[in-house]
This record gives C-alpha cells, sequence and structure tokens, in this order.
C-alpha cells in the first residue's frame, strides 16, 4: 500500500486504519463470556439485580451464550446453505429457546423488575426492526 500512495496520503490511511480496527461491520469482538459479563453488567444496573439474582442469570446467560454458540459452530461445520425446512425448525427451536429463556428470568426476577426487562426487551427489539429495515 505504500508504494502506492503518497506519505501524506499513507499517514491519513494507517491513522484510519488504527481507528476503524475492531470495528468490522458493528461488531464489538468479544468473547461470549465477556458479552454475558457485560450484559450481566447492563442488567444489573438497569433492574437492580441482587447477588443471587446476579448469580442466576448469570449462569441463564452463561447456557444460552454455550447452546447459541454450539448452534452456530454446527451451522459453519456443515458447510451447506439451510433449506427452507431446516430455516423452518431453527426459526420455531429458537422461539422455543426464548420462551423458555423469558420464563427463567420471569421465575428468577421480582414482577417489577420483570416488567421493566420485558419493556427493555421490546425497545431493543424495536431496534433491531428499524436497523434492519434500513438495511434494505
Amino acid at each position: 500500500m505504500k508504494s502506492i500512495l503518497n506519505a501524506d496520503q499513507y499517514t491519513k490511511w494507517t491513522a484510519l486504519k488504527k481507528e476503524h480496527k475492531g470495528h468490522h461491520r458493528g461488531k464489538d469482538h468479544k468473547s461470549p463470556q465477556e458479552r454475558d459479563q457485560a450484559h450481566l453488567q447492563k442488567l444489573t444496573t438497569d433492574l437492580n439485580l441482587n447477588a443471587d439474582q446476579q448469580k442466576q442469570v448469570s449462569e441463564l446467560l452463561s447456557d444460552r451464550s454455550t447452546k447459541m454458540e454450539i448452534l452456530k459452530k454446527s451451522r459453519k461445520d456443515s458447510g451447506v446453505e439451510p433449506t427452507e425446512a431446516d430455516k423452518k425448525a431453527m426459526k420455531k427451536q429458537m422461539e422455543t429457546d426464548h420462551k423458555a429463556y423469558d420464563a427463567k428470568m420471569k421465575s428468577i426476577l421480582t414482577a417489577d423488575q420483570y416488567k421493566k426487562w420485558t419493556a427493555i426487551q421490546k425497545e431493543h427489539k424495536d431496534k433491531m426492526k428499524e436497523y434492519r429495515k434500513d438495511k434494505k
């Protein structure tokens, strides 16, 4: 790249490259454990979780991440594009998993915390819908 750009352009290019390092497609490139810890910290702050709740939510997040990593790895390892039937089955499985996750969160949180958590979930879901709509 140095041979193509003049010195000033190369300096600017390397600065931009450093600035954008780790921002590939908006992902934060954290490990699943780091993401779980950050999510737990946010939930602790937003919902005012006590120590017992933090432990239970941490285990739940860890289980969920493990399941998702296994699912992602199995899809990558297969090397085959999923059929429509496969996609429907995956969607159904994800919906089932989400309902189970929701039920476990409901059993861990108080009524007020659960209400606040569902509001946060809805807000996040709405933001994702907007993001996907803007992307198309």
